[in-house]
């Protein structure tokens, strides 16, 4: 675009007046000089290449850990209030899909930490949505989808990791569930009839009667 087409297309923005010529002539050659540009037109960024990125990596260490912040503690409840549900489905969705072990296990480390994190701040009901969330997946609650259910639960280890996971949550967080406690004793009593609990654990949930 030339100088005049420059001029040409910003006549009348001054309230239906030109502005003035000098005016639009020194922008016109500042914007000329000084172009601007996308980053991926190399806008001050260097080209990333093996050394500029080995030179960030060792740049990377030796910036701190962690960043202090000022905010009161009082804000920490609220604000986990907010993104624990989004959490919770965002590391359901990847632990539903997960094919490797190191993953499944990343995503049961984050069940634990919203575990920890909601009990810290007597989030009943993030507490009882998390249980409800996992106990999903432990596929007890939906016997009838499977024909062998005692061989199905055997060879699905994310069955069983989210089923361990069920209940170290009730033993470490218990006091801090509310209606989740009804899911986790379905389990309790899916295991009971499948009988897949170990004969302590089942002498102890049974009365004389034989009733649980």
């Amino acid at each position: 675009m030339t100088e005049e087409d420059f001029i040409r297309n910003n006549r009348h923005i001054n309230g239906g007046n030109d502005l003035p010529r000098e005016f639009l002539s020194e922008l016109y050659h500042s914007i000329y000089n000084n172009e601007i540009r996308t980053p991926e037109q190399g806008a001050g960024f260097a080209e990333m290449n093996l050394s500029r990125w080995i030179d960030l990596m060792h740049k990377s260490k030796k910036t701190s850990p962690s960043i202090m912040c000022d905010s009161k503690a009082c804000l920490d409840h609220d604000m986990f209030a907010i993104m624990s549900g989004p959490s919770i489905a965002a590391i359901s969705v990847v632990f539903d899909h997960a094919e490797h072990e190191d993953v499944c296990q990343t995503c049961i480390d984050g069940f634990m930490a919203v575990a920890k994190i909601s009990a810290c701040h007597h989030l009943e009901d993030v507490l009882d949505d998390l249980v409800v969330s996992l106990c999903k997946f432990t596929t007890l609650l939906n016997p009838s989808l499977v024909e062998e259910p005692v061989l199905a639960f055997g060879d699905d280890a994310k069955a069983r990791k989210a089923t361990v996971t069920v209940f170290t949550i009730a033993n470490k967080c218990g006091d801090f569930i509310c209606t989740g406690w009804r899911n986790i004793l379905d389990c309790i009593l899916r295991l009971h009839m499948l009988g897949l609990l170990s004969a302590r654990v089942a002498g102890d949930a049974v009365d004389d009667s034989g009733i649980l």
